[in-house]
């Protein structure tokens, strides 16, 4: 499995980790987490400094690719955050 997200706009990267597999980039993050057992998962944490002005929103989508995955309705994830002074 592949997660795959790109910075938001009004943002910066600062950091990435996963407890599975690597990740690369740092525009565009890119995480190569493997193979995860029938129920299992990884925590992808993208960390990135704000600098959007406030009031602004900053929107992040994650979305993620396998072999033999086919539930489009679940491939991404959504993050908003409003920035505040």
């Amino acid at each position: 499995m592949v997660v795959s997200d790109s910075v938001p706009v009004g943002s910066t990267f600062a950091s990435v980790s996963t407890t599975a597999g690597t990740c690369t980039g740092t525009a565009t993050v890119r995480c190569a987490i493997g193979d995860l057992a029938v129920n299992g998962t990884a925590i992808v944490t993208l960390t990135v400094n704000v600098t959007a002005a406030a009031g602004k929103e900053v929107k992040d989508t994650a979305s993620i690719s396998a072999a033999g995955y086919d539930s489009a309705a679940s491939d991404t994830a959504v993050a908003e955050t409003k920035v505040t002074p």
